[in-house]
């Protein structure tokens, strides 16, 4: 007796091998297209923190330049002032000027003596002799500034470039407000 292989059945068992290799094949592709997503990410993720630390490197440069600037002006300043042993009002105005033009992230220069309260009626008179008329070593009371009550010791914006813009420093004593805070 020959066996004769069933109709359709040969069909049903390629049939299902198709079906089977083309799943494994389907699965093989979604992996790999996985595996290259994920790669690509977590590459692009690496490259955008790169670049973000380049940003911030170069902002951070940029800024610590300008306060190395800032620095050395501020010493070569108080260099000048000490080689001078002291300074006039005209001599410090004519420093301040010079750095100023160069350095504009500075609002303003001034110079803040320690004044004892035995000398602070001199120190007075002698800014209302320079031309500040009404100068007084001053503190703020609030939203406003009044004259520094009686203390040991003071330490006023005695002299301040540019003036113009500036006008409210000139007298405040911003030891006092350390001195509040303690």
């Amino acid at each position: 007796m020959e066996l004769k292989p069933q109709p359709g059945k040969e069909n049903r068992v390629l049939s299902k091998k198709y079906y089977v290799w083309t799943g494994i094949i389907f699965l093989i592709g979604i992996t790999i297209t996985l595996v290259i997503y994920t790669t690509q990410q977590k590459t692009l993720e690496a490259r955008q923190q790169e670049l973000v630390s380049r940003v911030h490197m170069t902002v951070y440069n940029s800024i610590q330049r300008e306060i190395d600037r800032n620095l050395d002006a501020l010493l070569a300043l108080k260099t000048s002032f000490v080689a001078h042993r002291g300074m006039s009002r005209a001599q410090f105005s004519i420093y301040a000027r010079h750095y100023l033009q160069y350095l504009k992230s500075i609002q303003a220069l001034e110079w803040v003596p320690h004044v004892l309260h035995k000398d602070r009626d001199s120190l007075e008179q002698a800014a209302r002799r320079d031309g500040f008329a009404g100068f007084q070593i001053i503190q703020r009371a609030g939203d406003r500034s009044v004259r520094a009550e009686d203390r040991r010791e003071y330490f006023p914006v005695y002299y301040l470039e540019p003036f113009e813009g500036n006008e409210n420093a000139m007298g405040f004593d911003p030891g006092q407000a350390s001195i509040q805070r303690w």
